[in-house]
């Protein structure tokens, strides 16, 4: 059995689910080598960056841990991360795989029926970090024992992110990394837009900014973005991004009803950093997921879009969109 691997367990996950594999992780690191590439980025600098990324995990990595759902296989990364797990299955068989499920989706036709599945609404995380280190350890690999000591360095690294995001937070350093993070939103939002409209002219989509809010037009329906930044220059307190479909109106509408304009969805997100120091936005409510802009922009612009498609059925809920 080769064992010159380059790390113990390598990850691979869509963007929405990159904090469970850093919070996954988290639980391992300190008894095995971890890779998951939005803390080894530097690693692919000034190389072909595909290439070397499905050596990670064909090659270099003892254990490749899926963290899976409907989606994954279908961005770029993931694609390729497929393909080299499955080149690999084909060489060696798939034992060095943890398979863990995280929706209903049917599993991928190529993964044998007798590979385990870590079902992750049964077992959590711990649950989870426990399957993978028997994993590494039947496939050869060593896994040190957390003493006391590997413990309280754990602990200490999981307050110091608290303290760290909290300071961030109450910082002027927070509140300009807010504004940076809009106008990121609003210029991913503007390029989806034009990509939309070259590719479907007959859904056209208009477009309108100003410092704090956008607005996104399409067939009356009114997609709107609105940054409220709070009341102070050094905290983020009370600063929320309010995103909101409003369903088309007329004026004999008003003259009916008096109520105004209908607002089909609103949901707030505050702005937050994630165990990766990326800045992004959390739901306020239900889930309370982390969302990158892109994901986030993503995610409106199709429910816009369902909308319009069935208006009188909700548009069908809010999308979650692949990535």
């Amino acid at each position: 059995m080769k064992d010159d691997f380059k790390y113990d367990v390598a990850f691979s996950f869509i963007q929405k689910d990159e904090q469970l594999a850093l919070q996954i992780a988290d639980r391992i690191r300190d008894r095995v080598s971890v890779f998951v590439y939005s803390e080894r980025q530097h690693v692919f600098a000034g190389t072909d960056g595909v290439d070397q990324h499905a050596r990670i995990y064909e090659d270099e990595s003892r254990v490749v841990v899926i963290l899976y759902r409907e989606g994954w296989g279908q961005t770029d990364w993931t694609r390729v991360e497929e393909t080299a797990v499955r080149n690999r299955g084909f060489k060696e068989g798939y034992d060095y795989l943890v398979f863990v499920p995280l929706d209903n989706s049917a599993k991928p036709k190529w993964l044998p029926k007798t590979r385990i599945w870590i079902g992750f609404e049964r077992y959590g995380i711990d649950g989870v970090a426990s399957a993978i280190e028997s994993t590494v350890q039947s496939e050869g690999g060593t896994v040190q024992s957390e003493s006391v000591a590997d413990f309280a360095v754990r602990i200490g690294r999981e307050l110091n992110f608290k303290s760290e995001r909290s300071n961030w937070y109450s910082s002027e350093r927070g509140v300009a990394s807010a504004k940076q993070e809009v106008e990121n939103l609003f210029v991913i939002l503007h390029r989806l837009v034009e990509e939309i409209n070259s590719k479907s002219p007959k859904t056209p989509i208009t477009f309108n900014q100003d410092s704090y809010a956008c607005g996104l037009s399409c067939k009356g329906f009114n997609l709107q973005f609105v940054w409220a930044r709070g009341q102070f220059s050094n905290s983020l307190d009370g600063a929320q991004l309010f995103v909101k479909i409003i369903e088309p109106y007329h004026l004999s509408d008003y003259m009916r009803s008096k109520d105004g304009p209908r607002i089909a969805k609103d949901v707030a997100y505050e702005i937050d950093m994630d165990l990766s120091h990326q800045t992004g936005w959390r739901e306020t409510r239900g889930e309370k997921r982390f969302l990158t802009s892109s994901h986030l922009a993503e995610l409106w612009i199709k429910n816009l879009l369902n909308y319009i498609l069935n208006p009188k059925h909700g548009g069908g809920g809010v999308v979650e969109f692949r990535i």
